[in-house]
């Protein structure tokens, strides 16, 4: 391949890709009045004044609209043994799929990520 070849191909890089692509209104959340949101995702309930982003740093609120600002970005997926999970017990010796994101909403003192 030479190298006008690979100039014209598209690129592939998180600064050729528009943010919009990524921003989609949340799931699990609750209006309330003055254009706040409480999301309901995880057990944090965070209530987000508008303009402003959760716990996570990755849901906020544009006007009362909560929105996700990773909707189909996923930053890692793995198959794993289901003992791994929380929920080993339910089929042990099964396979889990993980999928993961950007954004936390725990502050483990240990944490690799």
């Amino acid at each position: 391949m030479d190298r006008r070849t690979f100039l014209a191909l598209p690129s592939i890089g998180l600064a050729a890709e528009p943010e919009g692509q990524f921003v989609a209104e949340a799931k699990f959340y609750e209006k309330l009045p003055n254009k706040k949101v409480k999301c309901k995702l995880c057990p944090r309930e965070c209530v987000v004044d508008d303009r402003e982003r959760g716990y996570c740093g990755v849901r906020e609120n544009r006007g009362g609209t909560y929105y996700t600002l990773v909707h189909s970005r996923v930053a890692a997926a793995n198959v794993d043994p289901i003992e791994k999970k929380p929920f080993f017990h339910v089929l042990p010796g099964a396979l889990a799929f993980s999928v993961a994101t950007a954004g936390c909403n725990v502050n483990c003192k240990m944490c690799q990520n």
